[in-house]
């Protein structure tokens, strides 16, 4: 489960769940978006504001809650009514998941930090307690971004009679690790990542059918895919597909008369990754 050297991100609409009205289908849906990229190592997840129907805070909570270890969910969730429903969708597997009941100098986890000691430390080697799914927090060292109630990633670098980690950037681990989630403004990000030098794709049933031995061209380093919402294309969304590099259909000549976002989003990714690196 090797990380891949080719950055991916995912933007969908804010209306994805726009077709029930049922909070248990509407999470089993996103639970489905969270799978996907998963299965396919995406990097990133944007949610972009559709102004036909926004739903954006409940979309981006479910996949958070996903994307987040099983043993640290409690802590940074907690109860929420939004949440009544996460038991339905399977479980994400990937790496940051996986972890045993003991830990050993040099491994990688997700930690939540439980309280970070105050003043009256100064000098300590140690800045705040960290829960990383032992039986007894893990010590911090060499901290001074961390914040109580945050998130964090860290490495264990003592298991004598102290667990002691360090915190250590996502970008070194190894491993995929996960995506992180976001919101925005479809436009706005499009002119932030034509900017950044990113190759945007849209999907659409009018866009170029992409064939076995045509797959590398539609990828680069750094690459953003745009799903349409249930009712709209992408390009009934935007004006501003000029800043759109590739329009493709990866389900051509389809059976169905309308394709699902989360449909759309599972044959993509799944042809595009026979060639991703």
């Amino acid at each position: 489960m090797k990380k891949t050297a080719q950055k991916l991100r995912v933007l969908i609409p804010s209306s994805l769940t726009v077709e029930s009205r049922d909070k248990k289908v509407k999470t089993v849906k996103i639970g489905y978006v969270a799978r996907a990229a998963a299965i396919f190592k995406v990097d990133s997840i944007r949610i972009y504001r559709d102004r036909a129907h926004d739903e954006s805070d409940l979309i981006k909570k479910v996949l958070e809650y996903s994307e987040t270890p099983p043993y640290l969910k409690k802590k940074v969730f907690g109860l929420d009514d939004d949440l009544r429903y996460v038991g339905t969708i399977p479980p994400l597997q990937i790496p940051s998941h996986n972890v045993e009941k003991e830990t050993e100098v040099g491994e990688v986890r997700e930690g939540f930090v439980l309280e970070k000691f105050g003043d009256e430390r100064v000098g300590s080697d140690y800045c705040a307690r960290v829960y990383i799914g032992l039986e007894r927090p893990a010590l911090l060292a060499n901290c001074s971004d961390v914040s109580e109630n945050q998130r964090i990633t860290v490495r264990t670098i003592s298991c004598d009679d102290k667990i002691v980690v360090e915190k250590v950037p996502q970008s070194e681990v190894p491993l995929y690790w996960g995506f992180d989630v976001g919101i925005c403004d479809l436009d706005t990000e499009l002119r932030m990542l034509k900017e950044r030098d990113w190759s945007i794709i849209s999907t659409s049933r009018k866009g170029e059918v992409v064939e076995p031995n045509s797959i590398n061209k539609y990828l680069s380093n750094r690459n953003a895919i745009i799903f349409g919402s249930p009712d709209e294309s992408v390009n009934q969304i935007t004006d501003r597909m000029d800043l759109v590099d590739q329009e493709i259909n990866t389900i051509p000549d389809q059976g169905t008369k309308t394709v699902r976002t989360e449909e759309a989003i599972h044959s993509t990714l799944t042809i595009l990754n026979l060639n991703r690196k």
